[in-house]
């Protein structure tokens, strides 16, 4: 009951993210943005998930997961109601920033909770039941948002204030639903009680890492993953829009719900099965090749079903790696350390995600499928550091960490 109602509030939390994704590109062309802000304004959302999430995390290891999850989904229903009342891009900027503070808390106090609670021989499992709750949020809210967005206008408002208020009313519901029925996942015994203060993100938290060997290796490969992901997420739309002129608010909601559900059903019915009866190595290595054969697919697609055809190994290769990753490296961690490591693995991808958009919105303005050609050539750098890297790391961190429990 408890890991159920942590993927509940994922779901729901990433339905009301999703509702926005299709009408995004479109809002911020007519208030205005180029390729190479549409690029920012997308890595402003994760640049605040950089700053804050080990700072959630810290919170979270001292006060416990549950307040920090509840502050989190109610600046989230203030984000998304806000959101429904933007008329110039500084505003879309403060707002998606908002987006950005308010995620950090959920996602990362989310990965904190179920290694609380769960053994590690169960977190493979768990954590990609964590991914797919993502993803089915991912994949149903944008299809909603189009459809929404498309079809229902309330007099004397925007195009996204329908939508921007069944997000928020939904946030709303998650709120709730986490104060009567999540109980607490950290006992006061097992929580850190320091006068260390609290700091946004800086290159010192990474130091903490070596505390915990084979962890760095983790966080940074995680790092290069979000990159790999916030680039498609990016470059799709723009991509999308300029190649085939059928392409609308309506058709990038498709692409979202297809992606989305990819997500879900990956992790329940390959991942989990492949973890249990082999290791994340074997879902690592497969989900880093996976992903580079999606870049080198997609910019050869110049029809909108051939670029979600193409679009698919790229998002099954994201739905190995995230529950895989997460799951080695919450096994290296101590149980009191959870939130505070968690919260600087979803930093380091969050910059990541920063970084991803604005190369992605730079390439974007000289040519649209640069951005698949860089993320090719990262990802083939990738399988070569996986596939000679990744088991010695983690072999010789097992010895050190095997009795950390």
């Amino acid at each position: 009951m408890k890991l159920n109602m942590v993927f509940l509030a994922i779901f729901l939390d990433l339905f009301g993210f999703g509702i926005f994704l299709p009408i995004l590109p479109v809002l911020a062309t007519d208030l205005g943005a180029n390729e190479f802000m549409y690029g920012i304004l997308v890595a402003v959302y994760s640049f605040m998930q950089f700053l804050m999430a080990p700072l959630w995390g810290k919170f979270s290891d001292r006060i416990g997961r549950r307040p920090v999850f509840l502050v989190g989904t109610l600046a989230t229903s203030l984000a998304f109601l806000l959101f429904g009342f933007v008329n110039n891009l500084l505003m879309l900027f403060v707002i998606r920033a908002l987006q950005g503070v308010s995620t950090a808390a959920t996602l990362t106090v989310a990965n904190a909770y179920i290694a609380d609670v769960t053994p590690h021989e169960e977190r493979g499992k768990q954590f990609g039941r964590l991914m797919s709750a993502f993803g089915l949020g991912f994949a149903t809210g944008p299809g909603v948002g189009g459809l929404i967005a498309a079809n229902i206008t309330i007099p004397g408002l925007y195009i996204q204030s329908a939508p921007a208020i069944a997000a928020a009313t939904l946030s709303l519901i998650n709120f709730i639903g986490i104060y009567f029925l999540m109980p607490e996942s950290l006992p006061k015994e097992n929580r850190v009680v320091n006068n260390e203060k609290s700091s946004l993100f800086s290159i010192t938290e990474i130091g903490k890492l070596k505390q915990y060997p084979g962890s760095l290796f983790l966080v940074i490969l995680f790092a290069m993953i979000s990159f790999g992901f916030s680039n498609q997420i990016a470059s799709f739309a723009l991509y999308a829009l300029d190649q085939d002129p059928t392409v609308d608010i309506q058709k990038l909601g498709y692409f979202y719900m297809l992606a989305g559900f990819v997500i879900f059903l990956t992790p329940l019915f390959v991942v989990e099965r492949l973890i249990k009866r082999y290791s994340e190595i074997l879902t690592i290595k497969i989900g880093t090749v996976l992903v580079f054969i999606g870049f080198i697919l997609v910019p050869l697609a110049t029809e909108f079903f051939w670029m979600l055809i193409a679009s698919l190994p790229l998002t099954i290769g994201i739905a190995f790696l995230n529950p895989s990753i997460n799951s080695m490296l919450s096994s290296k961690i101590p149980r009191h350390k959870q939130g505070e490591i968690m919260g600087i693995n979803q930093s380091g991808a969050s910059l990541m995600r920063v970084f991803g958009p604005v190369i992605a919105g730079s390439l974007m303005v000289i040519d649209l499928r640069l951005p698949y050609y860089f993320g090719t050539f990262i990802f083939f750098i990738l399988i070569i550091i996986v596939f000679k890297q990744l088991e010695k790391r983690v072999n010789q961190s097992q010895v050190v960490t095997e009795n950390i429990y």
